[in-house]
């Protein structure tokens, strides 16, 4: 009797593990998709500035980095590469709020193909522009 009742014990054990280590996964999941909405939200931010706030030749892909914080927890500010029609002279590394992703200026290299306007084309929207992850090598 003893031993129906270990056994059962042990069966009701591994179903509940079990359930748990399932529930964790889906969790886990559903927030690894949010994480990449959010992200592609971001870029989308980003992306859309530089559209409204570079003047050049017309813009086809923008290939936006990943935020790098600098110093201890972004206290020496924050910036995102981004890359332009895919040419390496289009490469922009914007300075940014970490917080709300607001680009503020950026480096460009002497040979780009645009250049910041005073006022921003707040008419321009990312229509036709392919908008992507840049994973730098």
């Amino acid at each position: 009797m003893k031993n129906k009742k270990h056994k059962k014990t042990i069966k009701h054990v591994f179903f509940g593990l079990l359930i748990g280590v399932v529930t964790l996964i889906g969790v886990w999941q559903l927030l690894a998709f949010q994480t990449r909405i959010q992200q592609a939200q971001q870029r989308e931010k980003v992306a859309l500035w530089c559209v409204q706030n570079l003047k050049g030749p017309k813009i086809k892909e923008i290939k936006v980095g990943k935020l790098v914080k600098h110093g201890l927890d972004g206290t020496g500010g924050a910036s995102i590469d981004v890359q332009i029609n895919d040419k390496q002279r289009n490469i922009i590394v914007l300075t940014v709020d970490s917080g709300d992703l607001e680009p503020s200026g950026g480096a460009f290299d002497e040979k780009s193909e645009y250049i910041l306007v005073q006022k921003p084309y707040k008419n321009k929207n990312l229509n036709g522009i392919k908008v992507e992850e840049w994973k730098e090598n």
